[in-house]
C-alpha cells in the first residue's frame, strides 16, 4: 500500500524534503521541516521505502501539493527518537518548539500548527 504525505514545500522559502527516493523510513521519521508561520514538521505515518517526491492532487485551496510517496512495508518500525517528553518540566518556548517539531496541527479545516495558534 502506498501513502502520499503532503509537505510544506510549495510555500515560499520552504526547506526541501529531508528524505529522497529509495530511503527507508520508520513511523515518525521526519520528512520535512516546518516552513515557519502556520506550518509544522511532517513525519512518516508508516514504515517503508520512499518511492518518489512529486506534486499530487491534495484537498487544499491550491488543489496540488508536493508529496512524499511511501510504500508501506507493514513492519510498524518506529523512529527511536519518537517517544514521550517530560513536558511538565519545559518552559513555554521549549514546549511550543516540541509541539511544532512534533507536527501537531489543529483540528480545524486549515490544519494550522498548534504552536502558531498558542
Amino acid at each position: 500500500r502506498v501513502h502520499a504525505i503532503e509537505t510544506p514545500a510549495r510555500i515560499a522559502d520552504a526547506p526541501p524534503p529531508l528524505v529522497t527516493p529509495g530511503m527507508r523510513v520508520r513511523i515518525g521519521t521526519p520528512l520535512a521541516r516546518h516552513a515557519g508561520g502556520m506550518t509544522a514538521d511532517v513525519h512518516a505515518p508508516v514504515a517503508g521505502i520512499v518511492r518518489t517526491i512529486e506534486d499530487r492532487a491534495t484537498p487544499t485551496r491550491a488543489g496540488v501539493g508536493t508529496c512524499v510517496v511511501i510504500e508501506n512495508d507493514g513492519s510498524e518500525d518506529v523512529e527511536p527518537s519518537q517517544g514521550p517528553i517530560e513536558w511538565m518540566t519545559l518552559d513555554g518556548t521549549a514546549l511550543l518548539d516540541c509541539i511544532r517539531d512534533g507536527g501537531i496541527l489543529g483540528l480545524g479545516g486549515a490544519a494550522f500548527s498548534t504552536a502558531a495558534n498558542a
